[in-house]
């Protein structure tokens, strides 16, 4: 008789990817929509927003501040050079997106900057100067 080694936590693993990857095979739409993901910070003197965008060209994304809000508008496109029928396995999201970001009226509109590298956008968000931090001397009396 062989004893066969049993680890339950990778039986299920195995069902489960194949229960996932059925749904997702037989549903292809899902694939179509994405939200890229975003983290916003704030420094002394402005506040961040980094987008994570891989493989999306700079001539598909578009960025707008109107009424205080920021959108961010893009399409990420598969790759055209391999036949649909080719792919095993489609796990990358396509298609286009928005984001939209109601800005803090301490945002100078006017002088919002954007780089994009290596698959992330940052956009620098400047305070106005009236928002920003200003030091009080205590004088002694």
């Amino acid at each position: 008789m062989t004893l066969m080694h049993f680890n339950p936590f990778e039986d299920i693993h195995h069902h489960l990817d194949r229960w996932v990857g059925s749904f997702a095979d037989a549903n292809e739409d899902v694939r179509r929509h994405w939200v890229p993901a975003v983290d916003i910070f704030e420094r002394d003197e402005e506040t961040v927003v980094r987008a994570e965008l891989p493989d999306v060209r700079k001539e598909d994304l578009d960025l707008k501040v109107e009424n205080n809000v920021l959108t961010l508008r893009g399409e990420k496109r598969r790759d055209e050079t391999v036949e649909q029928e080719n792919y095993h396995r489609t796990e990358r999201h396509y298609g286009s997106f928005t984001r939209r970001f109601k800005l803090p009226s301490s945002v100078d509109t006017s002088r919002i900057q954007a780089r994009y590298e290596n698959g992330v956008l940052e956009i620098v968000l400047p305070k106005a100067e009236e928002a920003k931090a200003k030091q009080i001397e205590v004088k002694v009396a």
